[in-house]
């Protein structure tokens, strides 16, 4: 998901970047590029990035210096994976360089707010991930839109809906040979139909008594040929591809999934969601097979409403210190003693009144002397940076003087001279000078302004009451250890290695 034209080239611009700054901080190492930039790669999880994976073996000889990113969030969105990360580079005595960030990770200040920002970071992910999903949900349900690659034998029309598809190719039936449809067909060779080689293949498995394996050696013998990609380039049938298009029975019956459809036993579908891109009788009768085949599961019978429980992973008990399990007992939700009704009178606490206690704790973060801490630290230093920097002296000179302009006028004001309109004018005027001198000096000297940066820890912890659920437990499991409770309290909190300055 992109937000503007620009992010169209990010890969590129990334790139630039890092050279750019090597350039300017006259480095002369060799970069080796990694990238995950085909298909749908999330930092959300290093699980599916090849580039990045692959990135993490090379750490370990000797001659490499470190890794350079973009941007922290360009590595990962994920604090959990992204502490181990830090903990391999310390291991291996490696260097982190975030061109954005410039932030020292060596540092306990440093490592503690670069894990904040990684907070951030996978918040704002699973919140993308959250509006991604009821978008998808919206598109599905109320406009009857097929959401995901189009499948093998569709196309869509000008409304996003799936239709047969009119791709074609050229095949050789003495050869076997096949190529992409193009305006010139060669002698002796045959224009086929991809569409017509999706119909083989229902035909054929719905017989009952071949395997995707069989299936797939009967329709290439007989000429037809399965596409991949978009690009529509003719290849043969492989059993799992034979797999995946039975697996879309319903879809090519007419009914429009809700969600994944490939791996799930009874995936909940819209039944007539869309016209039928395949005859419905050869569907179901497909389907029928499959279903006998064992390929999918019985429909899970009717059991409570699902519950939701955010301290499953850290609650624990204050007498004999073990672990609270989220239940739902008589329509109420609570934590219960795992394996603990012996020796310990502990038996149970109310899930809703300690959840909201510990969402009551990590809002009233926001006002945390930290922050404030922080803030001024990162100023101080700063500063320092900025009165080493020749081309940056005067402007932190000029910086001071309207600082200290601005000062004076809050002492006037006190003191009477000054009208509230009129003041409120000249304060604003002195401000936004004081504002754009900031922004020259962080960008003549390459160095992070941490105000906006804060500024976005405050946002987030004040939106969290009415955040999501994998939210709210998102940023828990990042900040909180354990918490020990008893009689209906926490009387004990442990907070990660990273957060204990807040607590």
């Amino acid at each position: 998901m992109v937000r503007h034209q620009a992010d169209l080239v990010s890969p590129e611009r990334q790139t630039h970047a890092c050279k750019l700054w090597l350039e300017m901080h006259g480095s002369d190492f060799t970069i080796e590029w990694f990238e995950d930039v085909e298909g749908h790669k999330s930092g959300r999880h290093e699980e599916g990035r090849p580039g990045w994976q692959e990135l993490l073996k090379q750490l370990e000889r000797p001659e490499v210096a470190g890794v350079i990113v973009d941007s922290i969030d360009r590595a990962y969105r994920n604090v959990h994976e992204f502490l181990q990360f830090l903990n391999l580079l310390e291991r291996l005595n490696k260097t982190l360089v975030s061109i954005k960030q410039s932030l020292d990770t060596s540092s306990p200040m440093g490592r503690a707010i670069v894990t904040i920002l990684m907070v951030i970071y996978q918040l704002e992910s699973d919140q993308t991930s959250e509006r991604m999903a009821a978008n998808v949900k919206y598109k599905r349900e109320v406009l009857g839109r097929h959401w995901g690659p189009t499948p093998f034998g569709c196309d869509r029309n000008a409304e996003g809906h799936l239709i047969p598809t009119v791709k074609r190719y050229g095949y050789n039936p003495l050869t076997g040979e096949a190529y992409g449809e193009s305006d010139v067909l060669k002698e002796g060779w045959e224009l086929r139909r991809f569409y017509d080689g999706l119909v083989e293949v229902y035909r054929t498995y719905s017989q009952g008594h071949y395997s995707y394996e069989a299936t797939a050696e009967r329709v290439n013998t007989a000429g037809w040929r399965y596409y991949a990609d978009s690009q529509a380039e003719p290849c043969l049938f492989t059993a799992d591809a034979i797999r995946r298009i039975v697996s879309f029975w319903r879809l090519y019956r007419g009914d429009l999934p809700l969600g994944n459809i490939t791996n799930t036993p009874n995936p909940q579908v819209l039944k007539g969601g869309h016209d039928p891109i395949l005859p419905i009788e050869l569907c179901t009768q497909v389907g029928a097979v499959k279903s006998r085949r064992g390929q999918t599961a019985r429909n899970p019978s009717p059991g409570q409403p699902q519950q939701f429980y955010l301290l499953s992973n850290v609650l624990f008990c204050a007498i004999c210190g073990k672990p609270l399990k989220g239940q739902c007992q008589d329509g109420r939700r609570i934590y219960r003693h795992y394996g603990g009704k012996k020796g310990c009178r502990e038996k149970w606490t109310q899930a809703d009144e300690i959840e909201a206690d510990v969402l009551d704790m990590l809002t009233s973060l926001n006002d945390s002397a930290l922050l404030e801490a922080v803030e001024e630290e990162a100023k101080r230093l700063a500063r320092e940076v900025f009165a080493q920097d020749d081309g940056s002296r005067s402007l932190l000179v000029e910086l001071d003087r309207h600082q200290n302009r601005l000062t004076q006028l809050e002492y006037k004001y006190l003191d009477g001279d000054f009208e509230p309109d009129r003041y409120r004018v000249l304060k604003a005027e002195i401000t936004q000078v004081i504002n754009e001198l900031e922004a020259k000096l962080y960008t003549a000297t390459q160095t992070v302004n941490f105000t906006p940066i804060l500024d976005r820890i405050t946002a987030t912890l004040s939106r969290l009451v009415s955040a999501s659920f994998e939210t709210k437990k998102t940023l828990i499991n990042s900040v909180i250890q354990r918490l020990d409770v008893g009689g209906g309290e926490i009387i004990h909190l442990t907070p990660s290695p990273w957060a204990r300055p807040f607590f």
